[in-house]
């Protein structure tokens, strides 16, 4: 999905693949026939219908459709989900759809309208043609997807789900919700949308990713004990999920297989951070002081993370220094803190932050070297 606004999870969705939700409801309106001669006029209107509805367009078609308005995909996509295409979507034909401008938007409607989605709709006793998208649900899609204005596209979100609420654009525009919150360092919010987008299509990478990353972060962790285990168990699965999800990943038609290996790297980084942070938060949670077994388990998954990713996330070393200074090994979370300062300008935040955590510990340990 081309998404300027949401580099962290560009071109993430696996829709493409086949792995988005078929929703729709079985096709009504079937002639009704009565006895004799209406069996005639049912054959005749049936007959008609079928040579007047529109062919599904062929691979070529599509491919052709694609390149001529690859800038402005929104206005192929209605007439995409209302013919639909003669072929099913295999890797190598969505390499060859992507490699002409196909984004994961356009794959998703593509894969709704496949012969093999319709016959799995039809089975379900669902509507075989999938939902029809209009002009207008296509280019409220594109300004979501195009707003860089946080509070713009905040609103432009808020929109699109109460205008088309059985969208299947709608896990994508709550992920766009989710980065507008963060991007206003509003994580409590970018949290529930996160939630909102995972929660509507649990196949959505974009969706998985930024759910693991948001829920368990301290300002959206609130309540009681009982609901933030559910939250973190939630962002757990999340988090797994996305890992399973991570080598089925398409390559970019443009990508060397370097970048291409390293992007698949940097996102299962990202996801052990997140399961290293919900363990340290599971691990202050223990009501008979830090969970050692939960300490440790934060501890590995911070080391997977950092040993992904070259050059490391520096918020990855200072959350393994928080891990160390909770489980009382002085020495190893001052390593930790002094790496992760490191890799930050000396007047960023987290540098801040590395030098009164490296000041405490000194000092802590200068007190108990005392007799």
């Amino acid at each position: 999905m081309m998404k300027k606004r949401l580099p962290v999870v560009l071109s993430l969705c696996l829709a493409g693949m086949g792995w988005l939700a078929t929703p729709g409801a079985i096709r009504a309106g079937q002639v009704q026939s009565d006895q004799g001669s209406k069996a005639a006029s049912k054959s005749s209107t049936s007959s008609q219908a079928a040579a007047a509805a529109p062919q599904a367009f062929t691979e070529q078609e599509v491919l052709k459709l694609v390149k001529k308005n690859k800038k402005h995909l929104d206005r192929i996509t209605p007439e995409l989900s209302q013919r639909g295409v003669d072929f099913n979507v295999t890797p190598q034909i969505e390499a060859k759809l992507r490699k002409v401008g196909a984004d994961s938007a356009t794959m998703a409607v593509i894969q709704q309208g496949t012969p093999a989605a319709r016959a799995a709709r039809a089975a379900q006793g669902k509507k075989a043609a999938g939902p029809v998208i209009s002009p207008a649900e296509a280019q409220a899609y594109n300004a979501t997807r195009n707003e860089l204005d946080p509070d713009k596209g905040i609103q432009l979100c808020e929109t699109f789900a109460k205008t088309f609420p059985k969208s299947i654009f709608l896990s994508y525009v709550y992920a766009f919700e989710a980065h507008d919150y963060a991007m206003k360092n509003d994580v409590a919010n970018a949290a529930v949308y996160a939630e909102k987008a995972a929660k509507t299509n649990s196949r959505d990478m974009m969706a998985l990713i930024m759910a693991a990353e948001y829920l368990p972060e301290p300002a959206a962790l609130q309540g009681s004990d009982l609901m933030k285990n559910q939250k973190l168990d939630e962002a757990e699965g999340d988090a797994k999920k996305a890992l399973s999800l991570i080598p089925m990943i398409p390559k970019a038609p443009t990508e060397s297989d370097a970048d291409f290996k390293t992007r698949k790297a940097d996102y299962a980084s990202q996801m052990h951070a997140a399961l290293g942070l919900i363990h340290l938060q599971r691990a202050d949670m223990s009501l008979a002081g830090p969970d050692k077994t939960e300490l440790a388990k934060a501890e590995q998954e911070y080391k997977t993370a950092i040993s992904l990713e070259n050059p490391p996330n520096p918020a990855d070393y200072f959350r393994l220094g928080e891990v160390y200074k909770t489980a009382g090994n002085v020495p190893a979370a001052i390593d930790a803190f002094n790496n992760a300062a490191k890799l930050v300008p000396p007047n960023s935040q987290i540098a801040t932050l590395v030098g009164q955590e490296i000041r405490q510990l000194k000092a802590q340990k200068n007190s108990a070297a005392k007799p």
